[in-house]
């Protein structure tokens, strides 16, 4: 079983994606605001999934941050939004995927289920 952590601002959003990935046979740590790079190294996830606006902060750079890091490069990253850019924006932050909302979702647990093979 693996674990993902979900950081997300809108409590319902975060909740519907929690129930998808546990769905999907997963654990969730879920978040309604961004953590210091030192609290997700602790969390260990397996994958992480973030809005692209966190109480109004981009995630971008600690989604840079997470994929600079050599204790954890190797965890895929997920960038979910609704910003037109959102393709250059997971491209510029190093995310290894994106998706624009609103997103099917089959969409994202063919995406989760992909980047955790």
């Amino acid at each position: 079983m693996k674990t993902a952590l979900i950081i997300n601002d809108d409590k319902d959003t975060l909740d519907i994606l929690g129930y998808i990935i546990n769905d999907m046979g997963h654990n969730c740590i879920n978040s309604q605001s961004l953590l210091p790079i030192s609290e997700i190294r602790e969390l260990a996830a397996d994958i992480i999934l973030f809005d692209h606006y966190v109480n109004l902060q981009t995630p971008g750079n600690l989604c840079f941050q997470i994929k600079c890091d050599p204790l954890l490069n190797h965890v895929p990253v997920i960038l979910l939004s609704a910003h037109l850019n959102i393709a250059n924006i997971a491209k510029n932050s190093l995310a290894d995927a994106y998706l624009a909302k609103p997103f099917d979702i089959d969409d994202l647990t063919d995406l989760v289920n992909n980047l955790l093979q």
